[in-house]
């Protein structure tokens, strides 16, 4: 078994693809001459079978896959490898008489990286935000709800701008997530719908 965000899939087989770009340039005599060498992004292949997960059913899997691939959300994959900051590039189902409601699946998965903005705040524009956000956070906390689909590096994404924040939130709801995981054999970090957490 395998998880994209919070859904569990059965994975037959994982392929890692990785590459990378070389320039390089003629000379009068010789071999070219190497210049550059540029890493590609990771790209994952799998592939499998979506079945009833529990009470999930395996049409509720697959569509929700379906949307993380049509929206380009970001997701995070953990099987024998784990790939993080990542988009399902491709996604094909394929129905047959063998899977009673379920079917079986191809996926691609690739790496990504996000541009950063170049714009730096003034130090006075910096000193308000500041100031206001103290006084934000010392009037009332915020809490989330979690929705189907959501691991602690979206929800992290959505309130700070950068899923790699995820820790804050897990160390703020430490108790309460590792209460819900205790006994199963699933990643610490494994989140459920309808749970609420404090945002620190």
């Amino acid at each position: 078994m395998a998880l994209i965000n919070n859904y569990y899939i059965f994975v037959e087989s994982e392929k890692i693809t990785r590459g990378v770009d070389v320039t390089s340039h003629p000379v009068e005599s010789g071999i070219d001459i190497t210049d550059n060498v540029k890493r590609n992004p990771i790209t994952l292949s799998i592939s499998g079978k979506i079945v009833m997960v529990g009470n999930t059913k395996a049409s509720t899997i697959r569509d929700a896959i379906a949307n993380l691939h049509q929206n380009g959300k970001y997701v995070k994959y953990q099987g024998c490898n784990i790939l993080n900051n990542a988009l399902i590039t491709s996604f094909d189902t394929q129905h047959t008489s063998e899977i009673n409601g379920g079917c079986e699946f191809d996926m691609e998965i690739q790496e990504v990286r996000i541009a950063k903005s170049a714009y730096k705040a003034s130090a006075k524009t910096s000193t308000t935000t500041k100031q206001v956000t103290s006084k934000k956070s010392t009037s009332s906390k915020r809490y989330y709800t979690v929705k189907t689909g959501d691991c602690l590096w979206s929800i992290a994404e959505k309130y700070y701008g950068n899923g790699a924040q995820y820790p804050k939130i897990y160390n703020a709801n430490k108790a309460q997530i590792d209460k819900r995981n205790k006994g199963y054999n699933v990643d610490k970090y494994t989140i459920y719908t309808g749970q609420k957490f404090e945002i620190p």
